[in-house]
């Protein structure tokens, strides 16, 4: 993990448990069924559907806890940058803008909290007004190049840096 930086007793015990279980489920509850190429039979296809919408709702439920948790330890690093990670994952990327700034509250050299903050940055410029767009892309990919330049092995800077001229 990434240095919790807590200042709430309880964070360590139960609350700290529960951060791990729900980081081993990220990708679980974060990847959905695929769809299928192929036409599928009536039946399959609606087997599918309620799968991908079994999916949704259990991943909706999860961060939902999520998010609650990191409302109930607002200084807890590790549970931020998860939730920006999981908010990012899914194009939520005002929420993952925010909860990123939250990480670099008290970390401010954090690479993954400035590489999810960047992705977050470059989608919000691809959405918004053209005239604006420019400066939202260079302040996304500044953030990529100083993380990297903090850790040159680190893959999510790269992978941030990429996205600001492909999105």
């Amino acid at each position: 993990l990434h240095g919790s930086i807590t200042t709430d007793k309880h964070a360590h015990g139960v609350g700290e448990a529960a951060l791990l279980e729900k980081r081993g489920e990220i990708h679980a509850r974060l990847t959905l069924p695929p769809q299928r190429v192929a036409t599928p039979t009536e039946n399959e296809a609606e087997q599918a559907q309620r799968q991908r919408e079994r999916a949704l709702v259990l991943r909706d439920e999860w961060l939902a806890g999520l998010r609650e948790i990191a409302a109930e330890q607002p200084s807890n690093a590790d549970a931020w940058l998860l939730l920006a990670q999981a908010e990012c994952r899914i194009a939520n990327f005002h929420a993952c803008n925010a909860a990123a700034d939250q990480v670099l509250t008290f970390l401010p050299n954090d690479i993954s909290a400035r590489s999810w903050k960047s992705i977050a940055l470059v989608n919000q410029a691809v959405a918004s007004a053209p005239d604006s767009r420019e400066e939202q892309l260079r302040k996304g990919r500044a953030l990529a190049v100083a993380a990297n330049r903090a850790d040159p092995d680190a893959v999510l800077p790269l992978v941030a840096y990429f996205r600001s001229f492909t999105d």
